[in-house]
């Protein structure tokens, strides 16, 4: 579903962030697991910078 958002941050040349870790107290925490997802979009666009950090609640 992003892979248009990933290529135009390659165009662009703009780092593709994301939240990883622990979301809140009240949501899964499936989302904040990004690996094996964040593996396989390092696979398809291997010219994209991602940032990974842990920037969303607590």
């Amino acid at each position: 579903m992003y892979y248009p958002l990933y290529a135009v941050c390659v165009d662009l040349g703009i780092p593709f962030c994301t939240q990883v870790g622990h979301t809140s107290l009240l949501r899964p925490s499936e989302t904040g697991r990004p690996i094996p997802y964040i593996d396989q979009v390092a696979l398809g666009f291997p010219e994209l910078t991602i940032v990974c950090g842990h920037i969303g609640c607590p």
